[in-house]
């Protein structure tokens, strides 16, 4: 069985505040007005700031509201800050100004999260901490024989491994991230599946996963929209963790401690192995 995961608010609370009040959206944030301006930074508020949504995807809305500045200001910043290995790397060329502006948030980014990564939160935690409950169901599905795991998500993969490294946690299978999908001509991005159709090629690639065994993968995020709305067009179940600050979920799928989700993911699995074999005509 082939187990996706989402990552940021359903693996690991990234959106809770470090002990320096740096989360996922307090970076988003720091970093839209470093990097694009102020006039930018106020587009990203009347838009309703991250909204779940990648960097790539991000920055395309952002670009449609206040047009070339924001690349024009990427650039000033990249000069002022002195950041040649990135200034190097980067084609700012007619029809690249886009994803080159991606990359710079991203590494404005990261450079604020990466720096809080394993800050002491009292209690013996850690910042990130892990969503309730994860370590133990980690520990368990690893030790499940065929079973794979990967993580399918808009942040990036070097943070991802820090966090698993962190928490004592084996790696998963396959990471496959913004990271892999920024540099193409037109981004992809939850909840189109081809991202998912992506990251199983990377998984045949490092983990040896057969194709044959694709239909058998369940799908677990926090977002109902990104992630389930993936998981439909991919016609896969899946099962949605309410994290901790979230509003209840009214839904037979959705669980708010991954302790909870290994009794729910047997009964669901069967529910939508029996659904599946009835709509094709077959006897349960």
């Amino acid at each position: 069985m082939l187990k996706i995961f989402d990552f940021d608010g359903t693996v690991a609370l990234t959106f809770e505040p470090s002990p320096n009040n740096v989360g996922v959206t307090e970076a988003y944030r720091r970093s839209v007005a470093d990097v694009f301006g102020n006039t930018t930074f106020d587009a990203y508020e009347r838009q309703g700031g991250l909204r779940n949504r990648s960097p790539s995807e991000l920055v395309i809305d952002l670009f449609e509201e206040v047009g070339e500045r924001l690349i024009e200001r990427a650039q000033s910043w990249l000069s002022a800050n002195d950041q040649q290995p990135l200034r190097d790397k980067l084609d700012w060329s007619t029809g690249n100004g886009l994803a080159a502006a991606s990359e710079v948030l991203v590494q404005r980014k990261l450079d604020l999260l990466v720096a809080e990564v394993g800050q002491p939160m009292g209690n013996g935690e850690y910042w990130p901490r892990c969503a309730p409950g994860f370590p133990e169901f980690w520990r368990r599905i690893s030790n499940c024989p065929n079973t794979r795991t990967l993580i399918l998500s808009s942040g990036h993969t070097a943070f991802i491994g820090k966090f698993f490294a962190l928490h004592g946690l084996s790696q998963p299978d396959a990471v496959f991230t913004d990271d892999d999908v920024r540099h193409m001509p037109t981004p992809v991005y939850k909840p189109d599946p081809r991202l998912l159709y992506m990251a199983l090629a990377r998984l045949v690639s490092v983990a040896r996963y057969e194709s044959s065994d694709w239909q058998d993968m369940v799908l677990f995020g926090d977002d109902p929209v990104k992630d389930g709305g993936l998981a439909e067009a991919a016609d896969i179940p899946f099962f949605q963790f309410v994290p901790p600050d979230a509003n209840s979920a009214d839904d037979d799928r959705a669980f708010t401690d991954w302790r909870q989700a290994i009794p729910l993911l047997d009964q669901r699995l069967v529910s939508y192995i029996n659904s599946q074999r009835t709509v094709k005509g077959e006897s349960t």
